[in-house]
């Protein structure tokens, strides 16, 4: 996957390991699904609710043209999240939305935020050579440094047989943004369809109270 570095728009930077840090406490958590959205079944929704019964602002936007989407239309619609993102936000991403994430930073006047968690962050070789080749553009001018200098923590998680994903690529963007990386066996791409209508590792990061509801 020799063009990983340049598509993902990251580079090795000499910082300060993110496992270091703070203790953030997170009030906020904003949701952004992937292509086709994620439905009732799927984990992002059962964090949703998960994150309500803890007490936490939740915003779990459905982004438009879910089936056909485009980057800027997303992130005219996500415009009105800007000011409410803070160190005690976490931003979760899953498949496309983790690019969008990526955007987020780099285009609006976000000073910090608390947690990044990217879960199936898809391969643009994958997306390039497959139906999906319309999504490209959401890789274009893609730079995660502002990912890096803006998050206290990054913690992304990969597949080891996701048809979108590559563990390798995974590993290169963690190890170029100083983000924590956990791969699944056999997770496929960390959806519903794959099994995964839960999540209590991405949780239990939010939140330390994770453990005193069902």
């Amino acid at each position: 996957m020799a063009l990983f570095l340049s598509d993902w728009g990251v580079a090795p930077i000499l910082k300060k390991s993110h496992g270091d840090f703070f203790m953030t406490t997170i009030t906020r958590v904003c949701i952004l699904h992937g292509y086709g959205g994620s439905g009732v079944l799927h984990w992002q929704t059962w964090l949703a609710k998960k994150c309500l019964k803890l007490g936490l602002s939740v915003s779990y936007p459905k982004l438009p043209n879910k089936d056909a989407p485009k980057l800027g239309e997303w992130l005219v619609a996500l415009k009105e999240e800007m000011p409410k993102i803070d160190e005690n936000t976490a931003l979760v991403g899953h498949s496309l939305g983790c690019p969008a994430i990526l955007h987020l930073l780099a285009r609006h006047d976000i000073k910090s935020v608390g947690l990044v968690i990217l879960v199936a962050p898809p391969s643009i070789m994958k997306i390039r050579a497959s139906e999906l080749s319309f999504l490209a553009p959401f890789w274009d001018s893609l730079n995660s440094a502002a990912l890096e200098r803006k998050a206290k923590r990054i913690v992304i998680f990969a597949s080891d047989n996701d048809k979108w994903g590559d563990v390798e690529d995974s590993r290169k963007l963690a190890k170029a943004v100083h983000a924590d990386l956990r791969v699944i066996a056999s997770g496929g791409h960390i959806n519903a369809s794959s099994g995964h209508h839960t999540f209590r590792e991405v949780l239990g990061l939010i939140s330390p109270k994770a453990t005193e509801i069902e």
